[in-house]
């Protein structure tokens, strides 16, 4: 297994990320709750505080551009490659 690169990330706005094989994403805001959307807004899951989500692509792929919109003081923890 070759040996993979994995970027550790705290956001406190709106972000967009593409090319990515896999992302995990948790909402540690204190009572916001985040939307995590790809496709241009077609495919969205709401987070609430405590929640994550992990989307992997399947091998050779990329996953879709995913985009995280946050509200007012809202922050996420992104682990990603």
């Amino acid at each position: 297994m070759a040996i993979q690169n994995i970027t550790l990330k705290q956001i406190t706005s709106t972000t967009s990320l593409s090319s990515l094989d896999n992302i995990s994403v948790l909402n540690s805001s204190a009572s916001a709750t985040i939307t995590v959307s790809s496709d241009g807004g077609s495919n969205t899951v709401t987070l609430k505080t405590g929640e994550s989500i992990s989307l992997q692509s399947s091998s050779g792929y990329s996953l879709p551009t995913i985009t995280i919109t946050l509200g007012a003081e809202s922050t996420v923890e992104l682990m990603y490659n």
